[in-house]
């Protein structure tokens, strides 16, 4: 499982190479997306040619704020476990009706979602702020029967689901009760 993925920067192209990879994520990626890249370098040499081998170990979009991505993605995991929340907190987990409309377009869009919430927050327009929003969306459509969850952890729109209240969802009623 690897990958030959042309990089550049003004006018400086190179070839980078990507092994174990998270293939969601190089997909939802096009052509024009800026993002960081974690590389090792390492001096390659066949038949009296030397080249730099560029391999890369992580990548990710550029610009992210890794500290409110961490915060939200904390938060997430407090809602999830049940914890108690302050009010902010919940008002930075409450997905409202837009949100959950933006994020469920993406992954209908898409077939299927199995990246990080980092990229479904961003391809569904929101900055890392919502992270916790766009994850709490995921499942309040999962527990009302919007969206399943496969075995392998991947999310899909199910087609067959009726309209629902996604207010009805455990989740919200939780989120909810700390505003």
């Amino acid at each position: 499982k690897h990958m030959r993925i042309t990089v550049s920067k003004g006018d400086t192209r190179i070839f980078a190479m990507y092994f174990g990879h998270d293939r969601a994520l190089v997909f939802l990626l096009v052509v024009g997306d800026t993002v960081d890249l974690a590389v090792n370098l390492d001096r390659n040499e066949y038949q009296g040619s030397v080249r730099i081998g560029v391999y890369i170990r992580n990548m990710r979009p550029a610009g992210s704020d890794d500290i409110k991505v961490l915060e939200g993605l904390r938060l997430f995991d407090r809602v999830m476990h049940g914890e108690e929340l302050t009010a902010e907190q919940a008002r930075a987990a409450l997905p409202d009706r837009s949100l959950c409309g933006a994020v469920y377009t993406q992954i209908k869009r898409r077939g299927s979602w199995s990246a990080e919430y980092e990229m479904l927050c961003l391809r569904s327009g929101f900055g890392a702020d919502r992270i916790c929003a766009v994850a709490s969306a995921v499942e309040v459509m999962v527990q009302t029967g919007v969206l399943n969850r496969s075995p392998a952890g991947s999310i899909v729109v199910n087609e067959q689901s009726p309209k629902v209240n996604l207010e009805d969802a455990q989740l919200m009623k939780h989120i909810r009760s700390f505003l």
